[in-house]
């Protein structure tokens, strides 16, 4: 298998260590570095752009058509959870602001998030 393409992604995206979990080859068995100690495992941090359908100063209408979003869900959840809840940000209308997500584990969630613009943000990474 031709892991180039792969590797190129993996320069692209932000990525995070999860501390808590060790990473595993196709077996099962945990993978160790040179020194045997395990090797944590990596989350890719995707990225979504939204745009508003309204812009201010003065209000006038965009052109844009990627204003909002509908997500599925698939989550790692590490433990017992009845529950997910999305909090307010002034910069986007998410809903549901609830799913359930009840249990541990990785699992396709049956509700989608549709996330909305509402607004310009002045984040910048």
């Amino acid at each position: 298998m031709n892991s180039g393409p792969f590797l190129a992604l993996k320069s692209e995206y932000d990525k995070h260590t999860v501390p808590w979990r060790n990473k595993k080859n196709s077996s099962g068995v945990e993978i160790k570095d040179a020194n045997n100690n395990p090797i944590k495992e990596e989350y890719f941090v995707s990225w979504l752009s939204l745009f508003p359908k309204m812009i201010s100063t003065p209000e006038r209408p965009t052109t844009y058509s990627n204003t909002q979003a509908v997500l599925s869900l698939i989550v790692d959840i590490e433990e017992d959870a009845d529950s997910l809840e999305f909090d307010d940000n002034p910069n986007f209308v998410i809903t549901p602001k609830q799913v359930i997500a009840r249990g541990k584990g990785v699992k396709r969630l049956n509700d989608a998030v549709t996330i909305e613009c509402k607004k310009e943000s002045q984040l910048t990474r």
